[in-house]
């Protein structure tokens, strides 16, 4: 019979658990320290994977102010860090990756149902580009935040998304904007 606590695969990665910290939206304080110590409990806890707490794609986010952001030029180095505290325990890390709303300039939030196409690719290229810069410091991959009314939770919900282009309509079409550049 298997555990809880056996190895398994996640993907390409082996997991020494099949316990998943899920994120959280802790980053309220300011004690790097506390954060690094937080990550380091619960990585030696048992876990076989922890996904860490909201990373805000974009500087001026409606929670940004609540949240990590990837702009901020000491995020590289907190994300090593914690990448490192959760390695030194064989322990992979997944990086969730949010915004609330989409600016285009001096537009503040922008409605899914107002995005160019330009825009959609926008917002794509800076995924990608959060993504690397996570792999950069040392995370095993991103946890995208398509749900709690996150910006891309709305993109795939027919109540929010009335486009009449390739990018509205039907579910997959509501879902292309992520599966066209996946490919």
């Amino acid at each position: 019979m298997k555990s809880i606590f056996d190895k398994c695969k996640f993907g390409d990665l082996i997991l020494n658990s099949r316990i998943i910290r899920t994120g959280l939206w802790e980053s309220q304080q300011d004690d790097l320290n506390a954060i690094y110590d937080r990550y380091e409990k619960i990585a030696s806890s048992g876990v076989g994977l922890i996904t860490s707490e909201l990373y805000s794609i974009y500087p001026n986010d409606k929670f940004s102010e609540h949240s990590f952001k990837m702009s901020n030029r000491n995020f590289m180095t907190v994300a090593r860090k914690l990448a490192e505290i959760c390695h030194s325990y064989g322990v992979a890390i997944l990086g969730q990756v949010e915004f609330i709303k989409f600016n285009r300039g001096i537009d503040l939030d922008i409605s899914v149902n107002d995005l160019t196409v330009e825009d959609i690719r926008k917002i794509q290229a800076d995924i990608i580009s959060a993504a690397q810069q996570l792999q950069f410091a040392g995370f095993d991959g991103i946890q995208l935040s398509i749900g709690n009314n996150f910006y891309l939770s709305k993109f795939i919900n027919p109540y929010y998304n009335q486009r009449e282009d390739n990018y509205g309509g039907n579910l997959f079409n509501r879902s292309l904007w992520f599966w066209n550049w996946l490919k």
